[in-house]
């Protein structure tokens, strides 16, 4: 039978937006969370966002068209919901997407599969899509090449482990 393989989890939290609760919140004032706030389209904190607490990722997360089911209002054509729970749900996908690229592209011992759980690794998955201080910029790290096989030279490149920690640091 093969040993089960178990990682960190990765928690992200919103931070507060308007309402009785906007101060520093919990979990998100926790060290080992990361803090998502959201922008609006231009890259700017939304007007509902804290700004008294630290943020580690700014994600666009206003007016997002969405769907839900038909018992929902949310379940019209034309509905858009904001917040900062919206850019985390948003957030946690695109970091999940970057767990499988660096997977993919990457031969991971046990050690580096740890990390990639890890608030720091994803800090800098998202710092380097400018995450932490704009807005995302997601084509930083998916280029939109006309030709498949310079995109997939550019993914090579771009998810190669040693842009996201000190490879020394696994030996």
């Amino acid at each position: 039978m093969e040993k089960e393989r178990k990682h960190k989890a990765l928690v992200f939290c919103s931070t507060a937006d308007e309402g009785a609760y906007s101060g520093a919140v919990w979990p998100a004032e926790h060290t080992g969370v990361l803090r998502v706030s959201a922008t609006d389209k231009y890259g700017h904190l939304t007007p509902r966002s804290n700004d008294l607490q630290p943020v580690d990722i700014q994600i666009p997360g206003e007016n997002i068209d969405a769907a839900g089911p038909i018992y929902m209002s949310s379940s019209s054509v034309g509905k858009t919901v904001s917040g900062s729970s919206v850019a985390t749900a948003l957030a946690a996908g695109v970091a999940s997407l970057a767990l499988i690229m660096l997977q993919t592209f990457n031969h991971l011992n046990e050690k580096e599969l740890d990390h990639i759980h890890t608030r720091e690794c994803m800090k800098v998955v998202f710092e380097k899509m400018n995450a932490h201080k704009s807005g995302i910029q997601i084509s930083n790290l998916f280029p939109p090449l006309p030709d498949s096989t310079a995109r997939l030279e550019a993914l090579k490149e771009n998810w190669n482990k040693e842009n996201f920690w000190d490879p020394n640091r696994f030996q």
